[in-house]
This record gives C-alpha cells, structure tokens and sequence, in this order.
C-alpha cells in the first residue's frame, strides 16, 4: 500500500503523540516522518521496545501519557482560573478567551430573601455582562477563593469544578479545533447563606 498522508497531517491543529518503540518493525523514521508531519506532535522513541508499548514497558507508556495529559490539566486550569478572573478582575476579554457563544450555563441560586431556591440559565451574552458589573464596585475581597478541581481528562472532553465567591460550577470542557481547551457547559450552584 502506497499512499502519503503528510498534506492532511500538516492540517491537523490538535497536539498529537506519537510513541515508538526503537526495535518496533516499523522502522524508527516513520515515527520521526510523523512527527515531522504533524505540526503539534511530539515524537518518544522507547527503548528497548517493540510495537506494542503498551503491553511491553506498561509503565513507561504510560508514564508518558500522563506526562502528556498533564499539560491539557496545565492548560484546563489555566481556562478555568481565567474564568473567575474575567469576574473577579471586572475584564470580559477574559470571557471571550475561555469560551464562546455556544456556551450553555445554567444554575441554581438561592434567594436570602425569600429562603427559596430558582433555577436560572445564562447566556453567552449574560456572561460577558456579568463579567463587566459583578466585581465594578470592587466588592469581592482580596483572597476570595478562586479553586479549581479536574476530575477527568479525555482526548477532546474534560469535567471539573470551580469553587468562587458566587458558588460552585461543575463545567464540560472540549477542544476547538486547533487543540485550546473552552468551557462548553456549565452548571452552577450559590452557596445557600
């Protein structure tokens, strides 16, 4: 079989590993060839290795996965801290950096006032505003918690959670299609006092 697939891999933007191992029957530069295609790969040669990685050297495979899926941790956090940035520090821009009008966010909030629970969901747009007021009086303390928890990490979905002066989200995240880590879903609840 004879075929070149360098012109479509030189399209992909998503970050790509390739993982070989230096005595796989397939020669080592098709690996090297791979990379050299992909624009945003990384390339390990194993050593001592076969084809099969995964059942050979179990614990060097997948220590180089976790490696790889702890910079999309790195950058999920990022997106997150960002998010509680844009309304702690009254910057919208923020907003537009972590997620986009397809946004889907709804939630639970508690009214001191009447003692009851709502539901209410958000807009894109709504995000962008609250951005801009929640924080123009300058009333969230320095300190206010700002964590962030990630639960799962998949090849293009991630779960998490965001606990911050308004309450907790437990957010979906994706991948665009140029490998960035946005919030895509967001379900949030206040803090009942």
């Amino acid at each position: 079989i004879s075929y070149d697939t360098r012109e479509a891999a030189s399209r992909f933007r998503k970050p790509a590993l390739i993982i070989q191992g230096e005595q796989d029957v397939i020669r080592p530069q098709t690996g090297q060839d791979a990379h050299d295609a992909f624009p945003h790969s990384e390339f390990i040669l194993m050593p001592a290795c076969g084809h099969y990685g995964w059942l050979e050297q179990p614990g060097i495979y997948f220590a180089f996965m976790e490696g790889y899926n702890a910079a999309d941790e790195r950058d999920i956090r990022q997106v997150l801290t960002q998010y509680v940035r844009s309304i702690y520090e009254v910057d919208s821009s923020l907003v537009y950096e972590v997620t986009d009008t397809t946004l889907q966010k709804s939630g639970h909030f508690y009214s001191g006032r009447s003692g009851q629970w709502g539901y209410s969901d958000m807009t894109f747009g709504q995000l962008v505003q609250t951005a801009d007021r929640y924080n123009r009086r300058g009333q969230i303390p320095e300190g206010a918690p700002s964590k962030v928890e990630v639960f799962d990490i998949s090849s293009q979905t991630a779960s998490a959670k965001v606990s911050a002066i308004w309450g907790f989200d437990y957010v979906l995240l994706s991948q665009d299609e140029w490998g960035k880590w946005r919030m895509d879903k967001v379900l949030w609840q206040s803090y009942s006092t």
